[in-house]
């Protein structure tokens, strides 16, 4: 029995290294430049958003088409307390992402992508005017009455406005991270039991 754990525990081992290799790269952590500006400024250990969003399964794609680059930003209590320093930032790109207010309830044509989402105040509002539906039929139904500002997503990641259509696909490199996110989480755990396991 103990050979199984151990066997499975090495196994589980490099699926996370892997996992975690990919993660890096799809957040945004691997570039030089603003890792430097981050751990210089104490942020290189805030969480980037893709780790802080709690998506309802089936959902993830959706999630990440509409909210693609703004996966890799990093939450923090205040932009104000590093906005004199940004312009030292010389390579690479970065988001900040600070809470928000919450937002007030508003007249709606549908469910919104929010309603499938635990994220932290500050996107919110990127979410707020997306709504959410099973398929591309119902999208191009729902597409005639959308404000200017207002979109639609399906569930496997088309997104429309009024004016203009994006699809999600494989080669996308935020497609992923939040369910390598909860993988991640779930083989940690994993992990841990056998840790336990294996020194009683």
């Amino acid at each position: 029995d103990l050979d199984d754990v151990r066997g499975q525990l090495q196994t589980d081992l490099g699926r996370l290294a892997s996992l975690e290799a990919l993660q890096e790269v799809a957040l945004g952590k691997t570039t030089s430049g603003v890792n430097s500006w981050l751990e210089a400024h104490g942020l290189i250990d805030e969480p980037r958003l893709g780790q802080s969003l709690v998506v309802r399964p089936g959902w993830e794609r959706a999630v990440e088409t509409v909210l693609g680059g703004y996966l890799q930003a990093v939450c923090l209590d205040s932009i104000n307390k590093v906005a004199g320093s940004l312009e030292k930032l010389s390579q690479g790109g970065l988001m900040l992402m600070e809470p928000a207010s919450s937002l007030a309830a508003e007249d709606t044509v549908g469910r919104r992508l929010l309603d499938y989402v635990e994220a932290p105040t500050g996107v919110t509002r990127a979410l707020a005017r997306v709504y959410a539906v099973d398929s591309l039929t119902e999208a191009i139904a729902l597409r005639g009455a959308l404000k200017t500002d207002e979109s639609v997503i399906t569930r496997d990641g088309f997104w429309l406005s009024p004016h203009w259509l994006r699809i999600n696909r494989d080669d996308d490199p935020q497609v992923g991270v939040l369910a390598r996110t909860e993988e991640i989480e779930s083989l940690n755990r994993g992990l841990d039991e056998a840790g336990q396991r294996l020194a009683a």
